[in-house]
């Protein structure tokens, strides 16, 4: 699949418009229908993809199109999440005026993504969800988390979490040369990724002559960020591609696999993951995150993250108190 769908690349204003208009046709044409939904599958890279790093590209895969939209983030900014387009009429034009008209309400990203009638999966969605929260104020709902999916489906132990990668190993029945097509690919960006780091981990600044202006900071940062790099690499759109147009068959896998139960359990899970995520104190590298929400030791690592947290408040509140005697 991931070699036959439609990509598109969104970096203007006017490619922008173009997509929000036919999602805009899409949601018009699914209200019409009992069977037809709306799917998004969606990723979003970036160095350090939270709240501590950059959020550069988002990845949508629609189903009913076949077509994956890698959005630029990083050239769009804010326009990225406040251009809107008006809702079309069953022929596809716009009417932003006719009473008659279901939903004549102007299309966003934003709005698009925190519709809660619009599904939309990820895989483990908590990072992507840090990230447009606090760079964008965007706050996504109807999310739907196959990684979670994926644990709930394990009948015995379900301790840690898996990876995307491997589960597209394990669980799809890919081609021979797609499969290859796909580790290669996953190789090469991440060699991409290793090269571009900075090799300074930790830099103590003693004293105001010791720090680097800004803009060496920031040219930096985006050296460092592959996703930022203009015109985008292809190996780069062939990563983004492989990470949602595999999510589809993966969900369907899961899904036969569990009980009402458990796949209630992985809907709730999925919008705490959103609501986790989108809170003051969440780390997005906290040692929690490879534990599945239901395990023991989930609790206990969340339990001891948050006295670390706390012990961190209470020394800087003893250093605060010496500094003033």
């Amino acid at each position: 699949m991931a070699g036959l769908t439609l990509r598109i690349i969104v970096s203007s204003v006017d490619a922008l418009k173009d997509f929000l208009a036919e999602i805009s046709v899409q949601l018009n044409a699914c209200r019409h229908s009992t069977s037809e939904t709306l799917k998004l599958y969606i990723d979003l890279e970036g160095q350090n993809l939270s709240r501590e790093g950059t959020l550069s590209l988002m990845t949508v895969f629609v189903l009913p199109l076949n077509a994956t939209y890698i959005i630029d983030i990083y050239t769009l900014g804010s326009l990225a999440f406040n251009t809107s387009t008006a809702a079309p009429n069953d022929d596809g034009h716009e009417n932003a005026s006719d009473d008659n008209q279901e939903d004549t309400s102007p299309l966003t990203l934003k709005s698009l993504l925190e519709d809660p009638t619009v599904p939309k999966y990820f895989w483990d969605v908590r990072n992507d969800a840090d990230a447009l929260w606090s760079h964008h104020q965007v706050r996504l709902a109807g999310v739907i988390d196959v990684q979670l999916f994926e644990n709930a489906s394990w009948r015995r132990d379900k301790t840690y979490l898996k990876g995307l990668d491997k589960c597209i190993e394990k669980d799809l029945d890919l081609e021979p040369t797609a499969r290859q097509a796909f580790a290669v690919t996953k190789r090469e960006v991440r060699d991409m990724m290793d090269a571009a780091r900075p090799r300074e981990t930790v830099i103590l600044r003693l004293n105001s002559s010791l720090q680097k202006p800004a803009s060496s900071e920031s040219s930096t940062a985006q050296s460092s960020d592959i996703f930022a790099r203009r015109p985008l690499d292809t190996k780069i759109i062939d990563y983004c591609v492989g990470d949602v147009v595999h999510l589809p068959a993966l969900f369907d896998v899961y899904d036969k696999r569990i009980n009402p139960v458990w796949r209630q359990k992985g809907m709730e899970e999925s919008a705490k993951r959103v609501e986790e995520a989108c809170s003051p104190g969440y780390q997005p590298n906290g040692m929690s995150k490879r534990f599945s929400p239901w395990s023991t030791e989930h609790e206990m690592a969340q339990d001891y993250q948050s006295f670390i947290v706390a012990m961190e408040y209470y020394h800087d509140g003893e250093r605060m108190k010496k500094t003033f005697e």
